[in-house]
């Protein structure tokens, strides 16, 4: 890959902001756009990319469907807050007695993993686990 070529979010938001709409259905890729903003360009980058782009967006898709990673056990405060990551069964309101004893002063999140809901597939990567709370802390 040229070190000049976009990464897929850069390539997507660059192209949002020209109206240009992209989809999946199924597992196709699928583009609306004004006439005259597609430029050739922008749509030999959606053809040579096309599977990374359907990866993206179906992983996005994923993850927005997922159930909030982030349950707040203490929301007020003015100090620091504090993210806190369950064990193995990945059970966060095992924090509830924890975020009462350090007051009400003291913002407490506990991180809830994905997979844990039934719905989602678990993550099996530190990387990616780590990855998916930073966003979800970023988001909140």
């Amino acid at each position: 890959m040229l070190a000049d070529v976009m990464q897929i979010p850069e390539l997507l938001a660059d192209l949002a902001v020209k109206d240009i709409k992209v989809w999946v259905e199924g597992d196709r890729l699928r583009c609306n756009a004004p006439a005259g903003a597609l430029t050739a360009e922008s749509s030999n980058q959606l053809r040579e990319r096309k599977g990374e782009i359907i990866a993206f967006l179906n992983m996005a898709t994923a993850a927005a469907q997922q159930q909030p990673a982030i349950i707040p056990l203490q929301s007020r405060g003015t100090r620091t807050p504090i993210y806190a990551v369950p064990g193995h069964i990945g059970a966060p309101f095992s924090f509830s007695d924890l975020s009462k004893h350090l007051g009400g002063d003291q913002p407490f999140y506990a991180l809830q993993p994905s997979g844990f809901d039934g719905q989602s597939e678990p993550m099996e990567r530190v990387e990616d686990i780590a990855e998916y709370f930073a966003r979800q802390i970023v988001a909140y």
